[in-house]
C-alpha cells in the first residue's frame, strides 16, 4: 500500500473516532434540543435522540407527563439535567429504568402521582439534586432503594403520602439535606435506620403522622437542625433516643400528639438550662433552642420540660453505682450471723 492511501486512510480513522468521542456519553456533555422539553406521549419517549439529539444532557427542565407512558427507555443516555425534572401524572409507567445514567438533577427534582410506579430501581446512578426532591403520593411504591448513590440534596428531601412504603433503605448514602427533611402520611414506615449517615439538616425535620414509625434512632449523626423540629401525631412512636446529639434547633422545638410517647430523654440537652451548642440559638432558659418549645398531648414524660429533666435525673440515679459486698467465706458468715443476734441476746440477759 502506497504512503498516500496509508495516511488518507489514517486521517479518515482519525475523524470518525473523533465524532465517535464527540457523541459517546459521559465524556463530554452534548445538550439536547431545546434546552427545555416536555414530554407527553410514550411515542415521544421512543424519538427523543431523533428529536433532540444526539445529547447526553438536558440543558434546562424536563417534564414527563403522559397517560400512555409505560417506559423511559428512550432517555437511557440521559446523564444530568440542568434545569428542573418531574415525572408526574402517569399511570402505565411501573419503573424508571430508561434514566439507569442520570447523576445529577441541578434544579427540582419530583416524582408524584405516578400510580402504576413500583420501582425506581432506574436512579442508582443518582448522586446529587440541586433543589428540591419530592417523592409523594405514589401509591403502589414499596421502596426507595433506587437512592443508593444519592449523597446530597441542596434544597428539601420530601418523602411523603406513600401508602406502601416499608423502608427507606436507598437513603444509606445520604449526608446531607439543604433545607427540609420531611417525612410524613407514611402508612407503613416503621423506622429511620437507613439515615445513619445523615449529618445535617438545614432547615426543619418533620416527621409526622406515621401511624406505625416506633423509633428514629437512624437521626443518631445529627446535631440539630437549623430551623425546628416538628414530631406530630405518630401513634406508636414510643421514644426519641435518635435525637440523643441534638444540641441546636434554630427556631421552634415541637413534639406534640404523638399518643405512645412517654420516653423524651432524647431531647435532654437541647431542654436543659446548658449551652450546648455554644452558642446557642435561644436567649431564654433553654439556650440550644432558638424560639418555643411546644410538649403537648404525649404520654407522662413528655409534656413539658420538667417531665423530661426528671426523668433524666430519675435515670442518673438509677445508674449510679451501688455499694459492693464482698463474698463471705464460711466462718465469715457464722460470724456476721453472731453479731446480728447479739442485740437480742442481751435483751434477754
Amino acid at each position: 500500500m502506497g504512503s498516500g492511501l496509508f495516511n488518507m486512510l489514517l486521517v479518515r480513522n482519525i475523524i470518525l473516532s473523533g465524532v465517535l468521542v464527540v457523541f459517546s456519553p459521559g465524556l463530554w456533555a452534548v445538550d439536547c434540543v431545546p434546552g427545555d422539553i416536555s414530554l407527553v406521549s410514550q411515542a415521544e419517549i421512543d424519538t427523543f435522540q431523533l428529536d433532540h439529539g444526539p445529547c447526553d444532557r438536558v440543558a434546562g427542565g424536563l417534564d414527563i407527563m403522559g397517560a400512555d407512558i409505560f417506559n423511559l427507555d428512550g432517555l437511557g443516555a440521559i446523564s444530568a439535567v440542568g434545569g428542573d425534572l418531574f415525572i408526574t401524572e402517569t399511570f402505565k409507567l411501573e419503573n424508571l429504568d430508561g434514566l439507569s445514567t442520570l447523576t445529577n438533577v441541578d434544579g427540582d427534582f419530583g416524582i408524584f402521582h405516578d400510580f402504576a410506579l413500583t420501582s425506581i430501581d432506574g436512579l442508582s446512578s443518582l448522586t446529587h439534586v440541586g433543589g428540591d426532591f419530592g417523592i409523594y403520593a405514589n401509591p403502589e411504591l414499596p421502596d426507595i432503594d433506587g437512592l443508593s448513590a444519592l449523597t446530597t440534596v441542596d434544597g428539601f428531601m420530601a418523602v411523603t403520602d406513600l401508602h406502601s412504603l416499608t423502608s427507606i433503605n436507598g437513603l444509606g448514602a445520604l449526608t446531607r439535606v439543604g433545607s427540609h427533611l420531611i417525612f410524613t402520611t407514611d402508612a407503613l414506615l416503621t423506622n429511620l435506620d437507613p439515615l445513619a449517615a445523615l449529618g445535617h439538616v438545614g432547615g426543619s425535620l418533620i416527621i409526622k403522622f406515621n401511624p406505625v414509625l416506633t423509633q428514629v434512632n437512624g437521626l443518631s449523626a445529627l446535631r440539630g437542625a437549623g430551623v425546628s423540629v416538628d414530631i406530630v401525631g405518630n401513634d406508636v412512636l414510643t421514644n426519641l433516643d435518635g435525637l440523643l446529639a441534638f444540641t441546636s434547633v434554630g427556631r421552634k422545638l415541637n413534639v406534640q400528639s404523638n399518643q405512645s410517647l412517654a420516653d423524651c430523654a432524647g431531647l435532654t440537652l437541647l431542654v436543659d438550662a446548658r449551652d450546648h451548642a455554644q452558642p446557642g440559638p435561644g436567649t431564654g432558659s433553654v439556650p440550644d433552642v432558638g424560639d418555643e418549645v411546644i410538649l403537648a398531648n404525649n404520654r407522662a414524660g413528655c409534656n413539658s420540660i420538667r417531665e423530661i429533666l426528671a426523668r433524666r435525673e430519675i435515670l442518673a440515679r438509677h445508674d449510679s453505682p451501688v455499694l459492693a459486698i464482698p463474698a463471705l467465706g464460711t466462718w465469715s458468715t457464722v460470724l456476721l450471723a453472731a453479731l446480728m443476734l447479739l442485740p437480742a441476746v442481751r435483751r434477754l440477759a
